[in-house]
């Protein structure tokens, strides 16, 4: 009787043979090798889940189970499990050595037809290189696309993230930050100055940063849902900041109108509409 082992056993159930490589109807030929070579693995895999307990490296040791089995159920009055004739471990050791040649005899017609198979798909493979080289094509406009809305996804969080940072500095009567478009480094790095790639780390950590520097955003005051907001006509750099504050309460719509700002402003010009709007209705 050969020898059988775990490893075998194990060895025993893979092919060389690649399934999902090709079209399962790329030629008649291939689809004649796939089919033969998927029932032999059937029939292999099918034989020895049904003769596991004597396949196995212990199935000595399945059978002596078994016996213990039989003898308690005896001993304690209740009904045992039908014995073979002489025993489990003789009629595991009778059995046995034909279960292992069948065994290895069904091993060895499937790696025939895996040779045969194996044979059939170095042919037709190239014939399936042009519907690779679309898929090539297709999957890499997907990760163009997917690459360009990362980017403005991350371009709108950073935004947002900057928005409510210069805001809580005007809030603190500054603007030292105003303008500066982008993250801290401890949002973005590592102690060791190595960046993040994940997005769900960076986010969590600037949710983090904001809370440590300016609190919690439900804890603030909110403004009238109107609010008024006039120029200066202090230096250029005052006024843009003027402008810069009623530009940022413009997004949140809280603006109502707005005066003595630079002409080119966006603000003026809506005011001036809504007056002009005004002015024909009266």
């Amino acid at each position: 009787m050969e020898l059988l082992t775990g490893n075998q056993r194990s060895d025993g159930l893979r092919v060389r043979t690649p399934f999902g490589m090709v079209p399962d109807d790329i030629t008649p030929e291939w689809v004649e090798a796939r089919a033969t070579l998927e029932t032999a693995i059937d029939a292999l895999i099918e034989y020895d889940d049904e003769h596991d307990d004597l396949l196995s490296e212990r199935w000595r040791a399945v059978a002596e189970d078994k016996e213990r089995v039989y003898v308690a159920a005896i001993q304690n009055g209740t009904k045992p499990p039908t014995r073979p004739k002489g025993g489990y471990v003789a009629d595991a050791e009778d059995k046995r050595p034909a279960i292992v040649g069948e065994w290895f005899r069904l091993m060895r017609e499937k790696e025939k037809v895996d040779a045969r198979a194996w044979e059939v798909f170095v042919k037709v493979a190239p014939v399936a290189i042009p519907g690779a080289q679309e898929a090539i094509s297709s999957a890499a406009d997907a990760y163009l696309e997917a690459e360009k809305a990362f980017h403005t996804a991350r371009d709108a969080f950073i935004a947002a993230f900057s928005y409510r940072r210069d805001l809580e500095q005007y809030a603190q009567g500054t603007d030292t930050q105003t303008g500066v478009l982008g993250l801290p480094n401890e949002v973005i790095q590592d102690g060791a100055g190595r960046g993040y790639t994940s997005a769900a780390v960076i986010v969590r950590n600037a949710a983090r940063w904001m809370d440590e520097h300016y609190g919690s955003a439900d804890s603030r005051g909110r403004l009238p849902a109107m609010r008024r907001v006039r120029g200066t006509e202090r230096d250029a750099a005052e006024r843009d900041v003027a402008h810069n504050i009623a530009l940022m309460l413009e997004r949140s719509a809280v603006i109502e109108y707005v005066d003595g700002l630079p002409p080119e402003s966006r603000l003026v010009r809506n005011n001036s509409a809504r007056m002009g709007e005004a002015a024909d209705n009266e």
